[in-house]
């Protein structure tokens, strides 16, 4: 059974130096993380009573993110987030991310689209021109992979996902995309914007917010209703 000393001990074991070992140790955290109902709603629930974590939870258009544990020792090497898409969301254009990180689908699901970099490099800046068409996955409830940070993805997820994303220690200074790309992003008034100005409306997540992702959650199966129907 497990207990958030035991959760925490068991990801401060992932070595995110090693991406087959992590891919592993992080897939069995996760799965047994998803079978504990019961512990998985009092990581949910017991955000409204510690504020430490609640004000590191974030909302803005697209997403909606719960932080269910991280590093105690304040070296920051791994954050246990819950990631839900009320609306969905549509990656068009192919990106990197700062750090490694482990998914888990929880319900909903998405198309995933890996790219292969045949530029000069396999990490930094890149242009579309850099990249070659890798591999497409449809990933459902139970199904979840490892990203490590250089390689470039997309997601198409469906409205009403939610997964567990286990982040890793910062690999970059910042995440990259296509840059020649960019211009195929349109912000609310059909405006070309850079790619990652809509995940800069990301805002800290209100009592009231928090409380209505919860009963979401709950609604979805994805918690149970008693303890969150207490919060």
């Amino acid at each position: 059974m497990l207990t958030p000393t035991i959760l925490a001990t068991a990801l401060d074991a992932i070595d995110w130096n090693m991406p087959r070992a992590c891919a592993k140790a992080s897939e069995e955290v996760l799965a047994a993380l998803a079978k504990d109902r019961a512990l998985l709603t009092e990581l949910v629930c017991s955000l409204a009573d510690d504020p430490a974590r609640r004000r590191r939870c974030e909302t803005n258009p697209l997403i909606d993110r719960l932080v269910l544990a991280e590093d105690a020792t304040g070296a920051d090497r791994w954050q246990l987030r819950l990631h839900a898409f009320p609306m969905g969301e549509l990656e068009l254009i192919p990106h990197d991310h700062k750090y490694p990180f482990a998914i888990r689908v929880l319900h909903g699901g998405y198309l995933h689209t890996w790219n292969r970099r045949t530029g000069q490099t396999q990490t930094g800046p890149f242009t579309s021109t850099d990249l070659a068409a890798g591999t497409v996955t449809v990933e459902g409830p139970g199904s979840g992979y490892l990203l490590m940070h250089s390689l470039v993805h997309q997601t198409a997820v469906l409205p009403g996902s939610v997964t567990f994303f286990l982040r890793g220690p910062a690999r970059q200074n910042r995440w990259h995309s296509a840059s020649d790309l960019h211009d195929l992003h349109q912000d609310d008034q059909g405006r070309p914007v850079r790619d990652d100005t809509r995940y800069r409306r990301s805002i800290p997540m209100s009592p009231a917010q928090l409380q209505n992702r919860v009963a979401d959650l709950a609604r979805l199966g994805v918690i149970t209703t008693e303890r969150a129907a207490r919060t």
